[in-house]
């Protein structure tokens, strides 16, 4: 008697496609339909405004958070339109407590981030500002003379290994070219 069962062979009693001889003790999974609304592959309809709100206000938060640096005009204008109907749905009570909090909490994240960039637009235009006028007091104040050489010669050359750093080393040098100078064994070595 084998040890162990064939491959062939069941080693657990499986249910029958046949419900009169069906053994399992679980019920069968009840088979969906593929025009079920609450299919993970189909387009998300939405049933109330305040799921399309919602939706909306994460899709722009995430496309603004993903931007590059420089956001543009018809992006402006569509948060602001996105703005105005999550406006108008929280006056007319169609949003829910955690969509206020989120609309609140996107509008809070947009502002930060566009005032920090405001803010970094202006410290660098204050910056450059001052190099230019310190760069234009400099020019003045040097005439020509800002636009004259010193004269001064970089030698590039490095000087050469000395010999003694050679004469320390020859004895290793010779070492090394008496045990790997012949890489292969010779029939005197073998």
């Amino acid at each position: 008697m084998p040890r162990f069962p064939s491959s062939h062979t069941r080693t657990r009693p499986q249910p029958s496609s046949s419900p009169v001889l069906s053994h399992s003790a679980f019920s069968s999974p009840r088979k969906r339909s593929c025009t079920d609304s609450h299919s993970p592959y189909q387009h998300t309809l939405f049933n109330s405004m305040d799921d399309l709100i919602r939706a909306e206000v994460l899709q722009w938060r995430f496309a603004f958070l993903d931007s590059d640096q420089s956001v543009s005009h018809d992006f402006a204008d569509r948060w602001q339109a996105c703005m105005a109907r999550a406006v108008k749905a929280a006056e007319e009570g169609a949003l829910s407590f955690e969509t206020l909090q989120l609309l609140q909490s996107a509008i809070r994240g947009v502002e930060i981030v566009t005032s920090t960039l405001a803010e970094l637009n202006s410290a660098t235009a204050r910056i450059s500002d001052g190099v230019v006028q310190q760069v234009r007091s400099h020019l003045t104040h040097q005439g020509s003379a800002a636009f004259e050489s010193f004269g001064c010669e970089l030698h590039s050359q490095r000087p050469g290994p000395t010999s003694a750093s050679h004469d320390l080393l020859a004895p290793y040098r010779r070492w090394f070219l008496d045990h790997f100078a012949f890489p292969y064994l010779t029939s005197a070595d073998k």
